[in-house]
């Protein structure tokens, strides 16, 4: 037997470059601790990268945000903020997600095609031909609506860098301090002493925290994918879900005041079909770029300026909400 899924034509991909400021110490922990005699229980992320800096090419190692953690911040928050449904495969982690399965019985979770969260972030695969045998209980208009909105995950991420501006301030004031013109981790990082404190015994359990000291600049990519007219208005929840990780914290131990953030700088590129098929120069893209004001920082404006960005992403797109 053969089935027929229709093809989805990608229109063009939407960069989205930012830039931020961690303005409180900013921790997303190391999987392993690092077993060194008299450091720190806790230690951030961190790995080699290279950097063009005025004084030449230097492989650094520094700390970084995985784009996982920045990505799965803004789709757990959205998910809070649209009151979405949670579910889980394993019984351990919970998130929202579209998903179909029939085996002793029918498991259906979202089957909002317009939802945000599943569109823009993506969910676990499902055998698609599938979904059709499930329309007496869902009903076939929903079926058709679902396949015809089903495409890859839209929004990619990247890992965020300290830029080169950060990397070239920091060694600025190292050399002004003690004359050297070297940057190590420990330069990015700070120790935080905790203590725990057991409420039955009142013994205590003090924690030595190495993070990310405050005001340091990252700078990450976001890749937006256009499969339909309609992936443009949700475009709208990649920058609330910005906002929501800059009024809320990113990391770990956000509650104790770690991971407050601001955007500091953003940059939209949408890159057409055309660019891609080589009929388009990259020198050629149009861009529009979110200068910080005294009174915003770049996602606020970036979210005042919200109609004027999807008309400006509709029209490099070649793109009609009428179309």
């Amino acid at each position: 037997m053969i089935s027929n899924i229709s093809g989805k034509e990608l229109k063009g991909i939407i960069e989205i470059y930012f830039v931020l400021e961690n303005t409180t110490g900013l921790l997303i922990r190391a999987p392993g601790a690092k077993m060194v005699i008299g450091g720190a229980d806790v230690m951030p992320m961190a790995s080699k990268r290279k950097y063009m800096l005025s004084k030449g090419e230097r492989v650094l190692e520094v700390p970084y945000i995985p784009g996982s953690s920045f990505k799965g911040r803004m789709r757990s928050l959205l998910e809070v903020l649209l009151g979405k449904d949670l579910f889980s495969t394993d019984g351990r982690i919970y998130q929202h997600f579209r998903y179909f399965e029939r085996r002793e019985e029918a498991k259906i979770t979202c089957t909002d095609p317009k939802c945000p969260v599943d569109t823009i972030f993506g969910h676990p695969s499902f055998h698609i031909g599938e979904v059709q045998k499930f329309a007496p209980l869902i009903g076939e208009d929903v079926v058709r609506e679902l396949l015809k909105v089903e495409a890859p995950t839209r929004l990619s991420v990247s890992d965020l860098w300290p830029t080169t501006a950060c990397i070239e301030r920091l060694i600025r004031e190292k050399e002004l301090e003690i004359g050297v013109d070297r940057i190590l981790l420990s330069d990015f990082l700070e120790e935080k002493a905790e203590n725990r404190i057991d409420r039955l015994t009142a013994a205590a359990d003090p924690r030595t925290f190495l993070r990310i000291k405050p005001h340091i600049e990252f700078e990450g990519i976001m890749n937006y994918e256009i499969y339909l007219e309609s992936d443009i208005e949700m475009l709208k929840y990649v920058f609330v879900g910005m906002k929501l990780v800059e009024d809320t914290y990113l990391g770990g131990c956000g509650t104790r005041g770690y991971g407050k953030i601001v955007f500091k700088k953003i940059k939209i590129t949408p890159k057409p079909k055309d660019y891609y098929m080589g009929k388009i120069k990259k020198e050629n893209l149009q861009y529009k770029e979110y200068v910080i004001k005294q009174d915003k920082t770049a996602i606020e404006k970036a979210l005042e300026d919200l109609d004027s960005i999807i008309r400006f992403v509709e029209e490099n797109l070649g793109i009609s909400r009428e179309s």
